[in-house]
């Protein structure tokens, strides 16, 4: 249908248009003709003049209470604080430092909880010593592991951060053989006291194998 006629039936329907979030489309009136919000500028110039078109596109103000509020945009910046800086040391430490690094970052009575996964189907809380074992473990069996920070959330002694994690298999694991890689999203929660994390819990979701 060519674009004259679109238009024309557009005004000739008699159910009210809504726009996206529901809310009917009000017409106005400018300088003899019937101008629909829903309409392009090109619509619009073919059915009135430039200036009522431009009229017709002034800002529709709300009613207070219309329950129409705009989406907040996602802000891309990541936050930045010292606790957060101390997670990202943490994480690093992971791939590729000693536990001695690892463990300079916790509080001596830190609980470490893993929620129920794949892995520990029973979920698991583990105190510092406990974890230092686990550190060893996941040495011998992965070659390398990379933590990718998605997202993070910090709030005072609070931080909350979105993980990619993959690692790449140095010995056969489940039906998995070696150099193969697994990947886990995961969210992390950290609590700090005095500047040490004194909480972790994982809610870890690993990709199938």
């Amino acid at each position: 249908m060519d674009l004259p006629r679109r238009v024309s039936k557009l005004l000739r329907a008699q159910a009210p248009y809504k726009n996206y979030q529901g809310h009917p489309l009000r017409l106005s009136r400018r300088n003899g003709c019937t101008i629909s919000r829903a309409f392009s500028a090109r619509e619009v110039g073919i059915l009135c003049t430039r200036d009522a078109a431009r009229e017709a596109y002034a800002p529709i103000r709300r009613p207070p209470n219309d329950n129409c509020s705009p989406i907040p945009m996602r802000q891309s910046a990541m936050p930045t604080s010292e606790n957060l800086d101390a997670v990202r040391r943490y994480l690093k430490s992971i791939e590729n430092g000693a536990f001695s690094d690892i463990a300079v970052l916790f509080t001596p009575d830190v609980v470490i909880e893993q929620l129920p996964n794949r892995i520990y189907p029973q979920g698991l809380r583990a105190t510092i010593s406990q974890m230092s074992a686990a550190f060893e473990k996941g040495r011998t069996l992965l070659s390398s592991q990379t933590y990718e920070i998605k997202n993070a959330v910090v709030n005072g002694d609070s931080v909350a951060i979105e993980v990619l994690w993959t690692g790449t298999l140095a010995t056969g694991f489940g039906t998995l053989t070696a150099g193969s890689k697994m990947r886990c999203h995961s969210s992390m929660f950290f609590e700090f006291r005095d500047g040490k994390i004194s909480s972790q819990r994982n809610y870890d979701c690993f990709e199938p194998w």
